[in-house]
Formats: C-alpha cells, sequence, structure tokens
C-alpha cells in the first residue's frame, strides 16, 4: 500500500525554516522533531530565500485600494439596475404572454 503524501501549512513550512536558519548544522535532528525529511527542510530553505523579497513589496497601495473599491461600489450599482431591468423585461414578457 502507498503511503499518503504529507502536506504541511506554509505557517508549518515557515516554522522550520526559522528553526533551520537558526541551528544551521542540526537539519537531522530538526527532521526528526517533527518528522519530516531534510529534503523538505531544504526545498523550504530554497523557497524562502527565493521568495522572501515578496514580504517586502507593496503588493496593494492604498490608491490602488480606493480605485478598487470605488470601481467595485460602480459595479454594484450597474448590477442593481440590471438586475431591476431584468425584473421588468420578466414581467412584461409573462403579461403579454398567453
Amino acid at each position: 500500500m502507498a503511503k499518503k503524501r504529507s502536506t504541511f501549512s506554509p505557517e508549518f513550512k515557515m516554522k522550520i525554516v526559522l528553526e533551520a536558519l537558526q541551528d544551521d548544522g542540526k537539519l537531522q535532528q530538526l527532521a526528526d522533531k517533527y518528522q519530516i525529511s531534510i529534503k523538505n527542510i531544504m526545498n523550504w530553505k530554497q523557497q524562502f530565500f527565493e521568495k522572501s523579497h515578496l514580504a517586502f513589496e507593496n503588493l496593494a497601495p492604498k490608491e490602488t485600494l480606493a480605485s478598487l473599491k470605488k470601481e467595485n461600489e460602480r459595479l454594484e450599482r450597474l448590477l442593481n439596475q440590471l438586475q431591476i431591468e431584468h425584473d421588468f423585461v420578466t414581467q412584461k414578457v409573462k403579461e403579454f404572454s398567453l
């Protein structure tokens, strides 16, 4: 019977990577402690270093967020208007159908 692959949350991976960075020479002890492979820890560390710059990027400036909120409000008004028109047309179709 094949062993089921484990999945780990991003929070768990971060915890392991931070511990690995503190005690860099003790990957085997860390792997034994959490019952994971050293290869997983090494992969997670590599991913951490490759993507750590994203933590410092400003992903949604306030101006962009305000603009998106304004556009969302406009689209909600449009949706409401279209719903009213749809209901009106549906009612008229029912009235004229025999």
